[in-house]
C-alpha cells in the first residue's frame, strides 16, 4: 500500500502541480513521460531487507517499474519527497518540491486528510490490503509493487497536456525520525520530451512565454 501511493505521489501529483498539466481530454497530448532510470540506495540492510528495484525502459511508454523490499522492525518511519531539475550544466538543482510526512501516520492520513488525498489512497487500495486501522509502526512487513506500467497507471488519471521539457530527478527518502539514519533512497530520473510537431510547437511557445 505505502509503496503504491508513493509511486502515484511521484508520477501523479508531481506531474499535476509542479508542471502545470492541463486537464481537459479533449486536448491532444503534447508532451510524454519517459523514465531513465530508477534506482535503490543508502539501504539499511538491518532493517530493510531483500531490495529490489528495476527500471524496464519502454520504446512507446513511459517505462515499467518494478519495487520489492521488506520492513523489518521500523519505526518512526518518515517520508521525503523532493524534485530536481537538470540545468544546461548537467546539474539538479531543487525544484519546488519539498514534502516530509511521517508514514508511522498513514491510518490518519488516508482517513482523515484531505479529499485528494483520500480519494488517492482510496484508488490505491484493493480489497486484500490491510485496513488502515492495522497499518501502524513498527513494520513488519513486504512492500510489493510489481510491472508498475507509468504510461497505463497515469493516461486515465492525467492526459498530459502540458508540461517544461527537460530533465528530472525525483528522491524519496526514508529515514528514521528519532536518529534521522536513512533506511532506504529512491531515486527515479525521468525526461518530460515534446510528442510530434504539435509538441514542439507548444514548447517553443512555453519557451517564448518564459
Amino acid at each position: 500500500m505505502e509503496l503504491r501511493i508513493q509511486l502515484f505521489c511521484i508520477l501523479s501529483i508531481l506531474i499535476c502541480f509542479i508542471f502545470n498539466v492541463g486537464f481537459s481530454q479533449k486536448q491532444p497530448k503534447l508532451f510524454t513521460m519517459k523514465a531513465l532510470s530508477y534506482t535503490c540506495t543508502d539501504i539499511d540492510h538491518v532493517h530493510v531487507l531483500n531490495v529490489t528495484c528495476r527500471l524496464k525502459p519502454q520504446r512507446n511508454g513511459a517505462g515499467i517499474l518494478t519495487t520489492i523490499y521488506t520492513y523489518k522492525n521500523v519505526n518512526h518511519l518518515m517520508v521525503n519527497l523532493r524534485l530536481f531539475a537538470r540545468n544546461s550544466a548537467g546539474r539538479y538543482n531543487p525544484y519546488l518540491l519539498d514534502v516530509t510526512y511521517s508514514d508511522c501516520a498513514r491510518a490518519d492520513f488516508c482517513s482523515n486528510g484531505p479529499k485528494t488525498i483520500r480519494m488517492m489512497c482510496n484508488i490505491l487500495t484493493t480489497p486484500n490490503q490491510t485496513n488502515y486501522v492495522n497499518y501502524k509502526c513498527p513494520f513488519n512487513y513486504q512492500n510489493y509493487v510489481d510491472d508498475f506500467d507509468l504510461e497505463t497507471q497515469l493516461k486515465d488519471t492525467l492526459p498530459i497536456t502540458m508540461a517544461p521539457v527537460g530533465e528530472y530527478k525525483y528522491v524519496t527518502r526514508l529515514y528514521n525520525e528519532k536518529t534521522n539514519k536513512t533506511f532506504l533512497l529512491q531515486t527515479l530520473k525521468f525526461a518530460i520530451k515534446p510528442k510530434g510537431v504539435k509538441g514542439a510547437l507548444a514548447d517553443m511557445t512555453m519557451l517564448n512565454m518564459g
